[in-house]
């Protein structure tokens, strides 16, 4: 069975990854993936990721905690296949232009 939205079913595993307290989650790799993982971790909300395997590659997020709680609290897909939402950054509000913007902004990620 293909995967239908693989950036939720990542965002899913860091979410569910982190209210199990687990150290790490792995999923299958793509370059998007990869491109996602690298602003996470610039942004300081994943300690490191990495890639491994040569048929099937992996990616593995190491989690961030700070004194036992979870970095992030709240992450979630805002545009998704179903329901594509185009805004320019003037239209956000403030607040979601310091979260959102961040790490969706297709420059940033491509």
């Amino acid at each position: 069975m293909s995967m239908q939205d693989p950036i939720a079913d990542m965002l899913t595993r860091i979410r569910n990854g982190q209210a199990a307290n687990k150290a790490a989650v792995t999923m299958p790799s793509s370059k998007l993936k990869v491109a996602i993982a690298n602003v996470l971790k610039e942004e300081g909300f994943i300690e490191d990721f990495k890639v491994e395997g040569d048929t099937k590659p992996e990616l593995e997020l190491t989690l961030k905690y700070f004194q036992g709680k979870a970095v992030v609290e709240s992450i979630q897909r805002v545009s998704r296949p179903g329901l594509r939402i185009y805004k320019r950054k003037d239209e956000l509000p403030k607040l979601w232009r310091v979260w959102v913007s961040q790490l969706f902004l297709p420059l940033k990620v491509l």
